[in-house]
């Protein structure tokens, strides 16, 4: 069940649904989010709660989804890292170990992957095909994308929390994607922003 509910709330932060200001249904949504139950958090969805609504303690329904209030046994398959692969790439890094360390000191080095990368965006329009704020897209996607990776491997909260402000600043405000080729720009957003919200 997990799985459904992190890929039921990822699809409506990527397709959206109307705000409404309705704390009550906020309130309703965070706690079916809470308790893992995937039906209770579509009722509330498609009754207009906001899928950017925020519990007491600061986290969003997708926090709240991928870390999963069902205890279900559902273990995330990750799109490009597996848990193993985090759990070995830790160890490799803290251990100095061979190419792992190697690539991760590439990793640190990159300036979109500093927690005090500076967002280029967000836009409301983002399209390839013409070329419209694409350099902006894609160096915030990689710097949200880079700052999961930094947290997924170190556990320092400012990546994930820089991550997140990105992907949540990105959310609120992208509102239409161009390109002539239909369909192919959203399904390469889609799968960049599962990458992220993975991590």
């Amino acid at each position: 069940m997990k799985h459904i509910l992190t890929t039921t709330i990822v699809a409506v932060l990527l397709v959206g649904y109307g705000k409404v200001s309705n704390p009550e249904a906020d309130r309703a949504l965070i706690h079916a989010a809470k308790d893992g139950n995937i039906e209770a958090v579509k009722q509330h969805l498609a009754a207009g709660a906001d899928v950017n609504a925020k519990g007491n303690d600061g986290n969003t329904l997708l926090h709240y989804a991928i870390r999963g209030g069902a205890d279900d046994g559902f273990i995330h398959p990750g799109l490009l890292h597996s848990k193993e692969d985090f759990a070995r790439m830790k160890v490799a890094v803290k251990e100095k170990q061979g190419p792992i360390y190697n690539g991760f000191k590439i990793l640190e080095q990159s300036a979109h992957a500093k927690a005090d990368y500076k967002m280029r965006g967000p836009v409301e329009e983002w399209g390839r095909a013409p070329n419209i704020n694409t350099g902006i897209a894609q160096s915030d996607a990689k710097a949200a994308y880079q700052n999961a990776l930094m947290w997924a491997i170190t556990g320092k909260k400012a990546h994930a929390e820089k991550a997140i402000e990105i992907v949540n600043a990105w959310t609120r405000t992208l509102t239409q994607l161009i390109e002539q080729r239909a369909g192919t720009m959203q399904r390469s957003r889609t799968f960049y922003q599962c990458r992220i919200n993975e991590h």
